[in-house]
């Protein structure tokens, strides 16, 4: 009965610390069922910021957080035409929390790989206060500081072009792609059209291809959610491009 209460405790003191300093940065807060989950969101100009905790309650891990992870309206708005009736995005967009949708971006400073669900690349569990202040304050460093700064370049749409060039360009088993969910590609797609890139028609080649012809399982596990090929064209086909590509 002494650890379970200790353990609750390092819990508490953990959710205490998180929601001080974001709510003290203009964040809301969403919790999951039961409370193992919170999610810390902030929406204005365009974008939503999200930082997702969560608690584990056996095991190694005690606390998981996510990286610091971007919605942009302007990319959602265009997957949205993309379904026929907004049952069908919810379904294929939502995840934990109401009216939270799936995020378009996420900082890729932490190094990790598996980006096709919620990523969770923060993992520890803690042994005295000490250790907890110091992870809390690590993390707070590296959401407000460190993510922010690769955050702010990404959400200029060029710029993320430019990026996702270099992600494809980069050597296989060290990519880091800075596009978030099984979607991904839809969304390069999307902000190719966007802005005006020279090889728009290839990646919509590529993307068509992948949707008839992928092997891959865990691809193929969700792809009953995406849009359908002729949906996606259809709209993209009336995306005007709003930017001009970087050189």
């Amino acid at each position: 009965m002494k650890k379970t209460l200790l353990n609750k405790k390092r819990r508490e003191i953990v959710k205490e610390r998180f929601d001080e300093v974001f709510r003290s940065a203009g964040y809301d807060w969403k919790a999951g069922k039961k409370s193992e989950r919170t999610i810390y969101y902030r929406k204005e100009d365009g974008r939503t910021d999200m930082c997702l905790l969560s608690f584990s309650f056996s095991g190694a891990v005690e606390i998981e957080v996510s990286e610091r992870l971007v919605l942009l309206d302007e990319i959602e708005e265009i997957v949205e035409r993309m379904y026929p009736d907004i049952k069908c995005y919810t379904d294929a967009r939502k995840f934990y929390f109401a009216d939270l949708y799936e995020p378009t971006l996420r900082d890729t400073s932490l190094g990790n790989k598996e980006y096709g669900c919620w990523s969770l690349p923060v993992r520890s569990r803690f042994s005295t206060l000490n250790a907890i202040e110091l992870f809390c304050e690590n993390y707070f460093t590296y959401y407000f500081e460190t993510a922010a700064e690769e955050i702010e370049n990404y959400v200029i749409l060029p710029r993320l072009l430019l990026r996702l060039e270099e992600f494809h360009d980069e050597i296989l088993g060290r990519e880091l792609c800075p596009l978030y969910g099984m979607q991904a590609d839809l969304v390069e797609l999307i902000i190719s059209r966007l802005c005006g890139d020279s090889n728009y028609t290839k990646l919509l080649r590529e993307y068509e291809t992948r949707r008839n012809t992928s092997k891959d399982k865990q691809y193929l596990r969700y792809v009953w959610k995406f849009p359908s090929l002729d949906r996606v064209r259809s709209v993209l086909e009336s995306v005007r491009p709003a930017y001009s590509v970087l050189n």
